[in-house]
């Protein structure tokens, strides 16, 4: 193997090293999360009384408020970085969960005399998730929406979105417009698959870096 080919090698396996080590996302980041609800007329308000709370990453519960229109129950929300498949790809996960009370989005009510019939999730808006410095883009590889009427101990429903969110990623979902009002909904997890894989172009600016570095130092 050629010293040039050689020194390239380390470079990418240094990179993705670091990768796995230190984890695609900042230690102790905030991210903003919150869940909204609209009508027809695509009029929205916020679904818990915090709106779009800011939330840093971690395994503990952190109340965003009642939910909206005086309905019982605590919202709680989370966000946190999970070990991929490999040491070269990540997960993060979102979730919120309603304690004390039976649906998040009940039927019944109105905004501005129009019935409610979407509630929309956000996550990384106000607040984008940091992501960690690489030689490689972060790339979503696959993003699911689940849904849960018992608290999250299981789940009924799957949606993929990933085609919707930019690549490579920024840390910013928009979330979807989503129709289950009435259903019972009392626990919602989003799980976002990265990974940080090298494509021939980030190898080939890796390696015209080194040269560059190499003639420099001659």
């Amino acid at each position: 193997m050629r010293a040039g080919s050689a020194a390239m090698s380390v470079i990418v396996a240094c990179a993705w090293c670091q990768a796995a080590q230190a984890g695609f996302i900042t230690v102790g980041d905030a991210a903003g999360m919150g869940l909204s609800v609209s009508n027809a007329a695509g009029e929205r308000v916020w679904a818990t009384t915090a709106g779009n709370a800011i939330i840093t990453r971690g395994p503990s519960w952190t109340s965003v408020g009642a939910p909206a229109f005086g309905k019982p129950g605590q919202v709680f929300a989370r966000w946190d970085e999970a070990e991929g498949e490999s040491e070269f790809e990540s997960t993060v996960v979102a979730e919120w969960r309603l304690e004390g009370g039976l649906d998040l989005f009940p039927e019944g009510r109105t905004i501005e005399g129009r019935p409610v019939l979407f509630w929309h999730w956000q996550f990384g808006v106000g607040d984008a998730v940091s992501l960690t410095e690489s030689d490689f883009p972060t790339m979503v590889t696959r993003a699911t929406i689940l849904l849960s009427r018992d608290g999250g101990e299981t789940f009924f429903s799957e949606r993929e979105f990933a085609a919707r969110l930019t690549s490579p990623w920024e840390g910013v979902d928009l979330g979807l417009r989503q129709s289950s009002i009435g259903s019972r909904i009392n626990a919602i997890r989003i799980e976002y698959h990265l990974s940080r894989a090298p494509t021939p172009g980030t190898v080939a600016l890796a390696g015209f870096a080194l040269a560059f570095g190499a003639r420099r130092r001659r």
